[in-house]
């Protein structure tokens, strides 16, 4: 994370999605979006704009939003 004197603390792939990949993205509704599902790989070319949809489906397609003793009701 980052600290600014305006907006706080920044999560460091925000910041660079913010830098260098779109600065109006937070205003559009968008997330970033780690490709490899690794959150503490902040490279660029691991990190893409997405929806808040497209984000859900990539970790449901690969597995990595899955629950330890997860159940179905």
């Amino acid at each position: 994370c980052v600290r600014t004197a305006k907006h706080g603390t920044i999560p460091l792939h925000q910041l660079l999605a913010l830098t260098f990949l779109d600065p109006e993205y937070l205003n559009k509704g968008l997330c970033v979006m780690h490709l490899d599902d690794n959150k503490h790989n902040f490279a660029l070319d691991n990190l893409r704009v997405g929806t808040y949809s497209e984000n859900n489906q990539a970790a449901y397609d690969t597995g990595a939003n899955k629950r330890k003793n997860a159940t179905l009701a």
